[in-house]
């Protein structure tokens, strides 16, 4: 086995989502996959290939690492007919986060660029729970703002 073969990640557990009438035994014959097999080389072609499953109007793959040498599979499929979910519409409230909030939290993202920097993420996103009534007000200010544009710039 060559040194390439030796590090090419495979497929270990396969989770599906959005799976109701379409059996995972035909989603995974579509590209004749198996726990086991070397991850393919393209998502894409994985997608396209499910997507042509009867019964499929869409598939999205996500590979997440990793279990030694094997990577679990995240397989969301979007059946025909299936109900889409109801999204809630946009915030129509004024609230707003203080800026002192828009500080803290801008300094834990970059604490958190910074650990993944480090592979030290779990450290960073600890520190997130351990300031949980900013996660609160968080959550409340999105909620009830209708500030859209000011939410997204972090203004």
């Amino acid at each position: 086995m060559s040194a390439a073969g030796a590090q090419t990640p495979r497929v270990g557990d396969i989770n599906f989502y959005g799976l109701r009438k379409v059996a995972a035994a035909r989603i995974l014959s579509a590209p004749d996959l198996k726990s086991g097999d070397p991850l393919p080389a393209s998502k894409a072609d994985l997608e396209e290939r499910i997507a042509k499953v009867p019964g499929v109007a869409m598939a999205r793959v996500e590979a997440v690492c990793c279990e030694g040498p094997d990577v679990t599979l995240f397989m969301g499929i979007e059946e025909k007919g299936a109900p889409l979910p109801a999204l809630r519409s946009a915030p129509a409230g004024s609230a707003t986060l203080p800026l002192e909030l828009t500080g803290t939290y801008r300094q834990f993202l970059t604490a958190v660029a910074r650990a993944a920097v480090r592979s030290n993420a779990g450290e960073a996103l600890h520190q997130l729970w351990e300031r949980g009534e900013r996660e609160t007000a968080i959550r409340q200010a999105l909620g009830q703002s209708g500030g859209g544009a000011r939410r997204k710039s972090g203004d």
